[in-house]
């Protein structure tokens, strides 16, 4: 052991024991950093704005501030791309359910949608008509693919209807913030959506940071490791928690690999790409 290194009581002295000892002493001084990451983001250093469903938060050095994104048309339009695949699995795996399809009709009957988004009473209608038909004789093939013909470009267009609502309410939202705080603060700041639901490719929100962060602060402006989706995320707390790590994986990475978003990949991922491509027979591989 070298000069001046004191060992803790009982330190074991075979290398698997030693090495589980150092990974709870990393835990720790992990958890020590971002516990000081989480403190300064408390404190709106640097900046940080949340996304929670219709609301986007501001956590600043002046305190927090939160804006309203709601929008009825949004809202509506989203939610009819989860009707569709509703009412396909009523009609398959609980066709035989009668009082549910009628229930669910019913509350289609019930649903009201703005005059001007026409796709989704024409997904309403649809679903209406699929799950009539598994009521009276169980839904065929017939039916579904008379389901998809009337759904699915629907489905599509509410999308699209729905994409440009929620851009400009985000838009909106983002000049209120600027025009309260200043741009510069948001120069270096985190964005973070949170979501219920794992993160998907090209989800929305954080394609408009990105956009907007460009738009504002000029192209070559870092931002890929500020714009976060916080996964089962709900609060404004639980957004704090991931940043903070974050903002230590950062710190690691940058200093380790000279780029700031390495940790956010599996460090395993690139090697076990190339040791793939290189087996040709995985069943056998490491056989005797």
């Amino acid at each position: 052991m070298p000069a001046g290194v004191t060992t803790p009581a009982g330190l074991a002295t075979n290398a698997a024991d030693s090495l589980q000892l150092l990974q709870e002493r990393f835990r720790s001084v992990y958890a020590e950093s971002t516990g000081r990451a989480l403190a300064r983001l408390r404190k709106g250093s640097p900046a940080l704005l949340v996304r929670i469903e219709d609301t986007m938060t501001l956590i600043g050095p002046e305190g927090s501030d939160c804006v309203s994104l709601g929008v009825l048309k949004y809202n509506v339009l989203k939610q009819v791309s989860h009707i569709a695949p509703m009412a396909v699995l009523l009609a398959t795996a609980h066709a035989d359910n009668r009082d549910e399809l009628a229930t669910v009709s019913a509350l289609l009957d019930d649903l009201g949608v703005p005059a001007e988004a026409k796709s989704a009473g024409a997904v309403i209608d649809a679903s209406r008509a699929l799950l009539s038909a598994a009521r009276t004789n169980g839904a065929r093939e017939q039916d579904f693919a008379t389901y998809r013909e009337a759904t699915v470009a629907a489905i599509e267009s509410a999308a699209r209807q729905a994409a440009k609502a929620d851009l400009a309410a985000l838009a909106g939202a983002m000049r209120t913030i600027e025009a309260r705080v200043g741009l510069p603060l948001l120069r270096d700041a985190f964005f973070v959506v949170c979501g219920s639901h794992q993160s998907r490719r090209h989800e929305l929100t954080r394609q408009f940071y990105r956009r907007w962060m460009s738009e504002s602060f000029g192209e070559r402006h870092p931002v890929g490791h500020r714009v976060v989706y916080a996964e089962d995320g709900h609060s404004v707390e639980d957004a704090l928690k991931v940043v903070a790590a974050r903002i230590v994986d950062a710190e690691i990475a940058d200093a380790l690999f000279a780029d700031p978003t390495r940790l956010n990949e599996d460090i395993l991922g690139k090697a076990a790409g190339h040791a793939l491509a290189a087996i040709d027979s995985l069943r056998d591989y490491g056989a005797a």
